[in-house]
């Protein structure tokens, strides 16, 4: 009896594990980072069923705080590669905490669009925000352009208005790459405006002596100490001595620039 009970008890672990393993890729985002905007992800689940309907294609999203020293291209491929219809599937890896992403794309997906399409996409659009910490507009950015790709690729229509449903995303905003491009220069040219500022304002604060006010306190120098005012002899060096022996101590000390 107790024999009976360890082999149905191992039988049901089995047939758990099986299920999960069968549920877990047809989830279209698995956001355990827990980064995304519910509504965003309501709005890529439709998108790839429309992908799946019209294109025979699957639109697959992770998100991972960390990948344990695994590299993301490697940890995209054998993850794509594990799903039944892996060469239907592109799939999008977002490693949050360490500021890295990879796409892997199936062979039959890559006949609808190639890997230096969707890196190119990555770069464009989705890089900048995603480095900015806005990972559902990074995540909106490159799904509606890979949609819209798609669309141009078979001549059939894929609608990408649920991505920005109940968010403050907008389709121009999200995939507007070159907005931070020409923004950080600016706030660069102002930060360098008022280094300069700041950098002449301090010169003019402080000129330091003149060559004329160190050769007079030279020669007052050597009036009150060049001399021996009992015999009036002259002792050390003379008066150019003192002046340039000034001027030594001015460098020295910073007293000239």
């Amino acid at each position: 009896m107790k024999k009976k009970f360890w082999i149905f008890l191992l039988a049901a672990f089995l047939l758990a594990g099986t299920a999960w393993a069968q549920s877990a890729p047809s989830l279209v985002v698995s956001d355990t980072a827990n980064v995304l905007d519910a509504s965003l992800i309501e709005g890529i689940t439709d998108i790839n069923r429309q992908a799946e309907r019209e294109l025979n294609i699957s639109y697959r999203v992770i998100t991972k705080h960390f990948l344990g020293g695994a590299q993301a291209t490697s940890y995209a491929r054998e993850t794509r590669e594990s799903y039944p219809n892996a060469d239907q599937v592109i799939l999008l890896v977002m490693v949050i905490g360490e500021e890295r992403y990879a796409a892997s794309l199936g062979s039959a997906a890559q006949a609808l669009i190639s890997q230096d399409a969707v890196d190119n996409l990555l770069a464009s659009a989705f890089r900048l925000p995603f480095l900015n910490r806005d990972y559902s507009g990074a995540l909106a950015a490159f799904t509606s352009q890979l949609a819209g790709q798609m669309q141009n690729s078979s001549g059939k229509a894929i609608d990408t208005s649920g991505l920005y449903a109940g968010t403050a995303l907008t389709p121009t905003a999200a995939v507007d790459p070159l907005d931070g491009f020409f923004r950080e220069p600016a706030q660069s040219m102002d930060h360098a405006r008022r280094y300069q500022e700041e950098t002449e304002e301090a010169q003019r604060g402080d000129r330091g002596l003149s060559i004329w006010q160190i050769a007079l306190i030279g020669f007052v120098l050597y009036r009150i100490f060049g001399r021996n005012r009992r015999t009036g002899l002259k002792r050390g060096c003379g008066p150019l001595g003192w002046i340039f022996g000034t001027w030594g101590v001015s460098k020295f000390f910073g007293w000239r620039k």
